[in-house]
C-alpha cells in the first residue's frame, strides 16, 4: 500500500528532492517501505555511515523510494536490482525524471548471479534488502550478500521481514539497530568480514 495521504503516491522525505511525489508502479504485489520506518532507518544509517556520498545497491528496488531516498540525501551512486522488466523501465524513467543519472536500474532475479559482472566487484555503503517475506529469509539474503559482492567491512544493510520470523544470527553481521511496527521487524547490519570472530 502507497505510504502517503495520496493514493497511489509516495512522497520522498528528506533531502534535495523532499517532498517530491513518486508514482505508483505499474505492476502488482509491489510493497513500498511505509514513511515512518523509512524516516527512522535514514536516521540510523545517517548515524552509522562513516561516509557522506554513499554507494547504494537497493535489491527488490520495487517502487524505487529506497533508491530516490537514498540519492536525495546524498549517495554518489545507487543501483537498483528488479525481477519485473516493467518494473526496471519505471525505475529508469524515473531516474530521468528526477535528473539522476547516477542512479542505474538492472533487473535481476533472486538467487540468480548478478547479471553483470561490474556489479561483483562492487564494495556498497549501504544495501537495502527488502524482498517479497515468502522469497526468502533475511539469513538467506545475507549470506547471497556475502558471496555476490565484494563486501568491505563496515557495510551496512538494511533488512526488513514479518515480525514472527527469527531476526538472523549470522557471524559475518552485527546487528547495529532493530524495531517492529506493526507486523514489520526491520533493522540494519553491519557486515564485520568473513572469517573474523
Amino acid at each position: 500500500m502507497a505510504d502517503s495521504k495520496e493514493k497511489g503516491k509516495i512522497r520522498v522525505l528528506s533531502g534535495r528532492h523532499r517532498g517530491r511525489s513518486v508514482p505508483s508502479v505499474p505492476s502488482s504485489g509491489i510493497r513500498p517501505v511505509k514513511s515512518l520506518i523509512r524516516e527512522r532507518v535514514f536516521a540510523w544509517l545517517n548515524h552509522l555511515t562513516p561516509v557522506d556520498d554513499p554507494l547504494v545497491v537497493d535489491c527488490f528496488s520495487g517502487s524505487g523510494i529506497l533508491s530516490l531516498e537514498a540519492l536525495s540525501r546524498g549517495a554518489s551512486t545507487v543501483y537498483s536490482l528488479e525481477a519485473q522488466a516493467d518494473v526496471v523501465d519505471h525505475l529508469s524513467q524515473l531516474a530521468l525524471q528526477f535528473k539522476e543519472p547516477s542512479w542505474q536500474a538492472i533487473q535481476w532475479r533472486f538467487p540468480d548471479a548478478l547479471p553483470n559482472s561490474l556489479l561483483t566487484t562492487l564494495a556498497p555503503d549501504i544495501v537495502f534488502w527488502d524482498p517479497p517475506y515468502q522469497l526468502c529469509s533475511v539469513t538467506e539474503g545475507l549470506e547471497w550478500l556475502s558471496s555476490a559482492f565484494s563486501l568491505k567491512k563496515g557495510c551496512l544493510v538494511y533488512c526488513e521481514q514479518d515480525k514472527s520470523d527469527t531476526w538472523p544470527l549470522d557471524d559475518k553481521f552485527i546487528t547495529c539497530r532493530v524495531a517492529v511496527h506493526g507486523r514489520i521487524r526491520f533493522g540494519v547490519l553491519m557486515f564485520r568480514g568473513c572469517g573474523d570472530v
